[in-house]
């Protein structure tokens, strides 16, 4: 079996701390749970989460399948109850079972090497399991569903004391323990993952560590001192001993001011009555004696770092370095200039058909190498090395792993590289299972009082539905068509735009914010907060008429440039009087507050993707004469809304998932509206058909997912009705406003075509054919966005949903959010045409660089 062949079976320890046995202490709090410093207790709580279903499957697929001897003795720690332990950390044994799972074939293991900073504990501060964890949480997300099991020492195998009042191993972990270090080096090797971490002892300061005090000789007669190393050291009490003037691992200096040079002379001293009675002095030593030897030095830590190496080597380079994990890039590139020294030496061996020993030269000289490493003898272990209880050094055990390695790996070099690389082939595949999830899985659901909701709204006046194409047209055109004095005059002329433009166009984009708000937080508005909500946006819209009124005075420049980006930013500055908006008694909930500022930095989000990015995309779009490169360029649209719309889904987990569809609304509309204004700039039938193409491909997925959710019914899944609601009210939405939006944007434009064209750019200098073209086109648009909108309600309806009744309800649900977003789009998207706006994508701007231009229409400015 490969169990036996791999390393071998030699009883001995691979330790990657002090230079010592693996057999050292620790102690560690269960998640959620404190751990008492004394070690008597440890309550562990009764909602440790379950382990996970791969904890308990069998681990066929996983590598270490072929090494059940290894997990028969060795531990593997649930990252989720990792994460959540306290420094110091506790002993494997004082940890519930549900703590430890088995890996199936797509999970995760994860070996650490460390080297310990204390005789009796690594990590007495947490510092390295807050380093660990870091790593742990990337991988988390990096493979988001696959479970992640750990290798740590301390946690995978059973563990002696290393605080006063906690309790010997037993005799059954005592012999597991055995049988684990026979087996625990493997796990280096066999792991998927292999974290190596860099730290040095002197960097760390423990509370009371060093400390010096005297107390009465007397007292060293109920604890046993034992020699290790150069020092004399309490190891134990005696058994029904009650001491509270030293503790475990105290180091013993002197008696009356005699240094101890040996056992024999303690008892001595101990022994002899003196009038007067004797005093020793002790340093205290918390967590044992500090390993002074540097990490790079040690024995132990070479070896691991070895292992991985040939780990490394067996598979291709891109894939070595990314197995490695370290908070150390000189540890990393040590392990990769071992691995490719190796890797040459097998390539050397296979193209000479086997018959040259570079492979095995190359391995003697790691030999070499660790003639120079440094070992201590200071594990708990090996507190009785006079006793001959732990006889073989740490240089001879590592010796006898490596000897026994390299014997293998002469002769197994192939065979293991192929087995390697298959379990690199198997990461990658997990890494595509996990894409495949994050692109089809679909997390948020409908809580059961927003689907109850939705269904008690499905009665939706039809009416409602012509107010959400009417109004948002209504207030466009009433902005854009008002007698504004031509641009070419100067400032103090323009009282129509100063006064009526500026603060009405605003006042309706800024009324977006207060509703969205609310929807996104949970607040409920009463009449008050629906009237507070209006007074702000109107306030909002005076100051930024205010503020460019102020700027166009100082500069003595009408129109100013780019006036949108300008209000964009203004529309930021006064996003926390929101608050105001928020009732009082929910104001003073503390959970509240939180997903009030999460909202507003929604709202923050909102105004630079689509009042900042998509205007400068525009630009872009403009600036740029080839159509497939315009047609590139179109992606980054759907990549814009698609980003905000994951962002929403990010939040979505703080702010719960009925505050979704506002993202969609919003996201849908500006998104629809602005490619109508591209398309209207300049047609073109690669563009028509792209766009075309991103409508089928989100229908696409939205089915697919769908598709998902009742194979999984079908498997005996459970499977939420409100995740598939969620599903379905995310297309809905989509196809609504892509059919109304577009009909909206095609009355705007004939209106403002026939009433007041010059001071739009989009029809001002188009002729009576280029105008009938983008009627057309537009109209075209509607047709195919209805059609779609048509075969999706069939489908729907064919799967057991009632689409228009759903829709409905969700209208009814979200109609502030629906009719605010309608607004501001159409608003914000129609504004940016005005002449008066400043909006130049060629960025010359002719009137400012040229005071004597004369100006046509719309953006046309002719030099003189």
């Amino acid at each position: 079996a490969e169990q036996d062949v791999v390393f071998g079976r030699l009883a001995v320890s691979i330790d990657v701390h002090t230079g010592s046995s693996a057999d050292q202490c620790s102690t560690m709090p269960s998640p959620k749970g404190v751990c008492k410093a004394d070690g008597a207790s440890l309550p562990l709580p009764p909602e440790l989460p379950p382990s996970p279903a791969s904890a308990q499957a069998s681990c066929s697929g996983h590598r270490l399948a072929a090494n059940p001897k290894i997990l028969e003795n060795i531990k593997l720690i649930r990252a989720d109850v990792f994460l959540g332990l306290q420094a110091p950390v506790p002993r494997s044994q004082d940890l519930p079972s549900e703590a430890f799972g088995t890996p199936r074939g797509q999970d995760l293991v994860v070996s650490v090497s460390h080297a310990w900073r204390n005789q009796a504990h690594p990590d007495p501060n947490g510092t390295k399991h807050s380093e660990i964890c870091s790593f742990v949480d990337a991988l988390q997300h990096k493979f988001e569903g696959c479970a992640i099991f750990l290798f740590f020492d301390f946690l995978s195998i059973s563990q002696r004391p290393f605080q006063d009042g906690q309790e010997q191993r037993t005799a059954g972990e005592t012999a597991r323990f055995g049988a684990a270090l026979q087996q625990m080096h493997k796990m280096y090797f066999l792991a998927d993952y292999i974290i190596h971490l860099s730290f040095e002892s002197d960097a760390e300061w423990i509370h009371g560590e060093g400390d010096r005090h005297t107390v009465p000789a007397h007292v060293l007669r109920n604890v046993v001192v034992s020699q290790v190393g150069d020092w004399w050291q309490v190891t134990s009490f005696q058994e029904g001993a009650h001491v509270t003037e030293v503790s475990l691992f105290d180091r013993v200096l002197s008696i009356d001011d005699r240094e101890l040079e040996s056992l024999e002379q303690l008892q001595q001293l101990l022994e002899d009555e003196s009038p007067i009675p004797r005093r020793c002095a002790i340093q205290r030593y918390p967590f044992g004696r500090v390993n002074r030897i540097p990490a790079d030095e040690r024995g132990w830590v070479f070896l691991e770092r070895f292992i991985t190496a040939v780990k490394c080597a067996m598979l291709q380079e891109d894939q070595a370095a990314g197995i490695i994990i370290t908070n150390s890039p000189a540890i990393h590139f040590q392990i990769l200039t071992y691995a490719e020294r190796l890797r040459s030496a097998a390539q050397s061996k296979l193209e000479r058909g086997g018959c040259n020993d570079s492979l095995r030269k190359e391995l003697d000289t790691f030999f070499g190498l660790l003639e120079t490493k440094r070992f201590s003898a200071a594990s708990t272990d090996k507190l009785l090395i006079d006793a001959g209880q732990a006889t073989n050094p740490d240089s001879a055990i590592v010796k006898d792993i490596m000897q026994e390695f390299a014997d293998f790996l002469s002769g197994h070099w192939s065979a293991e590289a192929a087995k390697q690389q298959q379990q690199a082939n198997r990461l990658g595949a997990a890494m595509l299972k996990v894409a495949s999830d994050y692109l089809f899985s679909w997390d948020s659901s409908f809580s059961a009082a927003r689907l109850s909701e939705i269904e008690a709204a499905s009665t939706l006046d039809p009416a409602v539905f012509v107010l959400l194409l009417l109004l948002p047209v209504a207030l466009t055109l009433s902005v854009c068509l008002a007698p504004y004095t031509d641009p070419s005059a100067p400032w103090q002329q323009q009282g129509w735009w100063w006064f009526f433009g500026v603060p009405m166009g605003y006042f309706v984009c800024n009324a977006l914010f207060p509703f969205f708000l609310a929807a996104t937080a949970g607040v409920r508005l009463s009449r008050h907060a629906v009237a507070q909500s209006f007074v702000y946006a109107m306030g909002v819209g005076m100051f930024t008429s205010l503020v460019m009124f102020t700027l166009s005075i100082g500069l003595g420049v009408f129109p100013l440039p780019q006036t949108p980006l300008i209000t964009s930013t203004l529309a930021i500055v006064p996003l926390p009087l929101l608050w105001l908006v928020v009732p009082s008694w929910q104001r003073r909930n503390t959970a509240f507050q939180w997903r009030v500022i999460y909202a507003v930095l929604c709202c923050i989000l909102v105004i630079v993707v689509f009042g900042v990015l998509f205007p400068l995309v525009n630009a872009l779009v403009q600036s740029v004469q080839n159509q497939a490169l315009q047609a590139l360029i179109l992606l980054g649209y759907m990549i814009i809304k698609l980003g905000f719309e994951r962002f929403g889904r990010c939040l979505a987990t703080r702010l719960g998932a009925d505050a979704m569809p506002c993202f969609i609304i919003l996201a849908s509309y500006a998104y629809e509206l602005n490619l109508c204004v591209v398309l209207a700039k300049g047609f073109s039938w690669l563009h028509f058909l792209e766009l075309l193409t991103f409508d089928a491909m989100e229908n696409c997925y939205h089915i697919w997912s769908l598709r998902r959710q009742w194979g999984r019914q079908r498997d005996g899944a459970a499977v939420d009705s409100g995740r598939q609601y969620f599903i379905v009210a995310e297309l809905l939405i989509r196809e609504f406003i892509e059919v109304v939006a577009s009909l909206s944007f095609l009355v705007e434009v004939v209106v403002l075509r026939l009433v007041r064209p010059k001071f739009n750019s989009l029809v001002c200098s188009a002729t009576d054919a280029e105008i009938q073209t983008l009627v057309l086109l537009l109209l075209m648009n509607c047709v195919v966005e209805l059609s779609i909108g048509l075969a999706t309600h069939c489908f729907l309806v064919r799967c057991g949903f009632s689409p228009l009744r759903t829709l409905r309800g969700l209208i009814a649900s979200y109609f502030p959010v629906f009719l605010a977003s309608a607004c501001c789009t159409a608003m914000f998207f129609m504004m940016i045409q005005l002449t008066h706006q400043g909006v130049d994508y060629t960025f010359q701007f002719v009137w400012l660089i040229d005071p004597s231009s004369q100006w046509r229409c719309g953006l046309t400015w002719e030099v003189s």
